[in-house]
């Protein structure tokens, strides 16, 4: 007897478990080697930023990959079915945010943990539902790109190069980007979202709170170092 349609297509979508945990150990095992072999000099969280850096770089070029008509077309199909690129992306990036939950966890990081519960949930959603790829991936894309500014702007201080114009460029950096991607799309996208009538995933719903917060410290960062660079 024929298996029912349903039952092949979660059986498709868990073909990710097996690389899921994989990967999931990959970005520990890349914690580890930063730790014990390049940055043994530096914190643990000097590490697991390091790690943050590589996820950030790769969710951004796949997130960019599924993007078929280029930035116009960031948030096609919302609510439709996944597109096999989506749901790789979205894979990867959920193995990655297991880990760095466990990592929050153990050192006391209980904002980011809550952070990555509601991330987690969001993404797994999205593989096993095999729905709403298009927005989760958009909002994966919006979340991470001012991300490798973020963690960078900490490794210079823990190395001692805060008051350099190195980061001050870098802070400048993260908040255009920062306030570009995450207000000046979000905005645009709401209102596709909104024409569209579409029930918005729950990965989108963690975010407002912790919008605002990492926001007002975005903006924080311009006006204390602008100046720095024309002296």
């Amino acid at each position: 007897m024929a298996m029912p349609q349903d039952a092949i297509d979660m059986l498709t979508r868990l073909k990710y478990a097996g690389p899921l945990s994989a990967w999931t150990c990959s970005w520990a095992a890349m914690f580890v080697v930063c730790r014990m072999i390049f940055f043994r000099k530096y914190s643990a969280d000097f590490s697991n930023r390091v790690v943050s850096i590589v996820h950030a770089v790769a969710a951004i070029y796949y997130s960019a990959v599924t993007f078929t008509r280029g930035w116009s077309g960031m948030f096609d199909n919302i609510g439709g079915a996944n597109t096999e690129p989506q749901t790789l992306c979205m894979a990867l990036s959920l193995s990655y945010f297991i880990y760095d939950l466990i990592y929050c966890a153990v050192v006391g990081e209980i904002e980011s943990v809550f952070h990555h519960m509601f991330t987690i949930g969001g993404l797994a959603s999205g593989v096993l539902n095999g729905r709403s790829g298009a927005e989760l991936v958009a909002c994966l894309f919006l979340m991470e790109v001012s991300n490798p500014s973020l963690h960078l702007r900490t490794l210079l201080i823990e190395m001692g190069l805060k008051n350099t114009t190195l980061s001050s460029l870098n802070n400048l950096v993260f908040a255009l980007v920062f306030l570009l991607c995450r207000y000046g799309t979000w905005l645009g996208a709401s209102g596709s979202c909104a024409a569209r009538s579409r029930p918005r995933p729950r990965g989108e719903r963690a975010h407002p709170s912790l919008r605002i917060t990492r926001s007002i410290r975005a903006l924080s960062f311009a006006p204390r170092r602008a100046p720095s660079l024309v002296k």
